[in-house]
C-alpha cells in the first residue's frame, strides 16, 4: 500500500493550489504538505478535492480533439501546406447548428480540381459564389492527412446519391497537396475545389476541419457542422426547398 504521504506528495505536484483542501486525517505529514504548498484565493470550497468529467465535457472534449489534431501526424503525406492555425476554442459550444437568419456565404474564388460528373457537376474552371446559385450546396472542407475527415466520406457519398437533382456535394481540399487529396478522393467521383491556404475555410468562420457548410439555392449559409457528424445536415436537406 502507497503511504498517505507519498500520495498527497503526487497530488501536490500535480495540483499545488488546491492540495491545501485534502483532509488532514490519515495524512501524517499533512501538515508540512500544507505548510509548503500556496494557499488558495478565498473562496467557497467543499471538505475535499474531487475531479469528474460530466458528459458534457466529454462531449466537448471529444469535438476538441477532432479540431486540434496536429498536422501531419495522421496521414503518411505528412504536414500540409501553411494555413490558418487549428484553434477549435474559437467554434463555440454547439458543433453542428442551423443558421437562422441565414446570412449570404462569403466570398470565396477556388481552383476546380475535378469537376464530378452527372447534373450536379461543377462547371468551367472556378468553384466561386455563383456556383451555389439555383441549387443546395454541401461544401465539405477537407484534407486526406485529416483522420476524422475519412469519417465523413460515406455520409458524403450518400447524400450525393441520394439528395436527387438541385443538389450538389463539392468537397474542398484545404491546405492539402492536390495530387493527395485527388487520390484520396478518387474512389468518391465527388467534385474537388482546392483551398490552398484555408482563407476560405477562414472565410466561412472557421479554423478547423472537418468543417461542412450547406447552402440553399441563393447562396445563403443555412447549416454549419464544425467535427464529423452529417445527420443535421441531412435532415435539413429532407426540407429544404431544391429550387
Amino acid at each position: 500500500m502507497t503511504p498517505p504521504g507519498d500520495v498527497l506528495d503526487r497530488i501536490a505536484a500535480a495540483n499545488p493550489v488546491e492540495v491545501s483542501a485534502i483532509p488532514r486525517s490519515g495524512a501524517p505529514d499533512a501538515a508540512a504538505l500544507r505548510a509548503r504548498v500556496v494557499p488558495p484565493a478565498p473562496r467557497s470550497r467543499g471538505r475535499a478535492v474531487s475531479v469528474t468529467l460530466t458528459g458534457a465535457a466529454l462531449a466537448g472534449a471529444a469535438v476538441m480533439f477532432t479540431m486540434a489534431l496536429p498536422r501531419g501526424t495522421d496521414g503518411p503525406t505528412g504536414s500540409p501546406p501553411p494555413g490558418p492555425a487549428v484553434s477549435p476554442t474559437t467554434l463555440g459550444p454547439t458543433p453542428s447548428a442551423k443558421i437562422s437568419p441565414p446570412p449570404d456565404a462569403p466570398a470565396f474564388d477556388m481552383e476546380i480540381l475535378r469537376p464530378g460528373g452527372g447534373e450536379n457537376a461543377l462547371s468551367g474552371r472556378r468553384f466561386t459564389n455563383a456556383s451555389l446559385l439555383g441549387r443546395r450546396t454541401v461544401i465539405a472542407f477537407w484534407a486526406s492527412w485529416c483522420g476524422p475527415c475519412r469519417t465523413d466520406l460515406p455520409d458524403l457519398r450518400r447524400i450525393a446519391a441520394t439528395a436527387g437533382p438541385g443538389t450538389a456535394v463539392v468537397i474542398v481540399a484545404s491546405m492539402d497537396p492536390p495530387p493527395d487529396a485527388l487520390a484520396a478522393l478518387d474512389a468518391t467521383g465527388l467534385p474537388v475545389a482546392l483551398d490552398r491556404r484555408g482563407t476560405a475555410l477562414e472565410a466561412f468562420g472557421a479554423t478547423g476541419l472537418p468543417t461542412t457548410i450547406l447552402t440553399d439555392t441563393r447562396g445563403r449559409v443555412i447549416w454549419k457542422v464544425y467535427g464529423p457528424g452529417l445527420e443535421g445536415i441531412e435532415a435539413t436537406l429532407q426540407t429544404t426547398p431544391r429550387d
